[in-house]
């Protein structure tokens, strides 16, 4: 936090001039993306596999794709659909297992944050940058998220010294250096093409599920998971 309340000190000019919209957006960035989401996140990791959630997760593509057109009016192109399809049935493959599946709590809670990641971060944060630097955009929702964050850790009886320091300090560099790639890749891309690009988040996750909490796939899940790589190599052909 007093990375980012630093950051906003630098870029506070920009605030400063943040019209009666960006300051809308900026409030609606902090709930629903720095307050709900992670909420959302943390409650489907209770009932579920790393591995699960985060392929589950990638459900976050379809809610993009239709927060993009909905808010920023931006269109699928047709060479895309194949791309989507391929992505989507990769992940069935690799959280289904080839199975039917059945809707549980863990399922809500992922499609929950899914949903909050797709119009919180991807969507809104790309409108956000319209009005303010990247770095700015940054330090102003991680600031205005720290509100209603510290409210809920406090009142759910949830605030305590953490068990392992070194594993937080490590977490905290590593989200520090994704939400700043984030921001900055939100000013060059499109939201649809910052979301596909996602798509090899959880091959990483399944991987480092294996070999640290032993969580491990079947063949079919591999196959879902090589589709997923394919068509995150396709979009970003696409792009370059």
């Amino acid at each position: 936090m007093p990375f980012w309340v630093y950051r906003l000190w630098l870029g506070w000019d920009e605030i400063k001039d943040l019209p009666l919209h960006g300051w809308r957006v900026l409030g609606a960035i902090a709930l629903i993306g720095a307050f709900l989401s992670p909420v959302f996140e943390a409650l489907a990791l209770r009932h579920w596999t790393a591995s699960g959630y985060a392929l589950l997760g990638r459900t976050s593509l379809l809610f993009t794709f239709l927060f993009a057109f909905l808010l920023l009016g931006e269109r699928l192109e047709s060479r895309k659909w194949p791309i989507v399809a391929v992505l989507l049935t990769g992940t069935v493959l690799v959280v289904t297992d080839g199975i039917m599946p059945t809707l549980t709590l863990a399922d809500g809670w992922t499609l929950a944050a899914a949903m909050s990641i797709a119009l919180g971060n991807t969507v809104l944060g790309k409108i956000l940058t319209k009005y303010v630097s990247p770095l700015t955009a940054a330090a102003a929702v991680s600031v205005a998220g720290f509100g209603p964050m510290i409210l809920f850790v406090y009142y759910s009886d949830a605030l305590h010294a953490p068990a392992i320091p070194v594993f937080v300090l490590f977490w905290w560099i590593v989200g520090l250096l994704g939400t700043l790639a984030r921001f900055v890749a939100y000013r060059h891309a499109s939201a649809g093409y910052i979301s596909m690009i996602y798509s090899f988040t959880p091959l990483i996750v399944v991987g480092l599920s294996y070999l640290i909490l032993s969580e491990s796939i079947s063949i079919t899940q591999a196959l879902g998971g090589m589709l997923v790589v394919g068509g995150g190599v396709a979009a970003a052909r696409i792009h370059a």
